[in-house]
């Protein structure tokens, strides 16, 4: 099956778009240290938590709101406004909430493997660019329940 030029091309020049997008940018400054100020704004219908600053969260739902939200850690605590709920300690970017050899020394996880998205995306792009290949409705099928199964477990880690 023949494609359009224009249309080969279009998606050439987003491909080419995103390989940029991901590749450039950044600071000329190579000292690494971050600059005071700025804002950050969070949106959401809770009410405001009181602090960002990790030593000053005091309540389970604020230190699960920080780690689900800013950044990820192998455990966080479980997003809720109950207090004995939001105290519990539950697996984020691990497994489980680890295992301890020798009395709480040391501590082992095993890592929840990343599935990388935008593999699939590039996979389609170059599919199409160098063969041609447009996915049958049986392929977006199976893209459909890949992506859906990876936002159903981060959604239900998240719980």
């Amino acid at each position: 099956m023949k494609k359009s030029t224009g249309i080969r091309f279009g998606v050439g020049a987003v491909s080419l778009a995103l390989l940029l997008t991901a590749c450039g940018g950044g600071s000329d400054s190579a000292s690494g240290e971050g600059s005071k100020g700025g804002t950050l704004y969070i949106l959401t219908e809770a009410e405001q938590i009181l602090h960002l600053d990790p030593q000053r969260n005091y309540t389970g739902e604020d230190l699960a709101f920080a780690s689900a939200y800013l950044n990820r850690t192998l455990t966080q605590y479980t997003l809720s406004k109950d207090n004995a709920e939001a105290s519990q300690l539950v697996a984020d970017a691990a497994t489980d909430t680890g295992t301890t050899p020798d009395g709480g020394l040391t501590w082992e996880f095993t890592l929840i493997a990343p599935f990388r998205y935008t593999a699939l995306l590039y996979a389609l792009i170059l599919g199409y660019l160098i063969w041609g290949e447009i996915p049958d409705s049986w392929t977006w099928v199976g893209i459909g329940l890949l992506v859906g199964a990876g936002l159903s477990l981060i959604w239900s880690n998240r719980r």
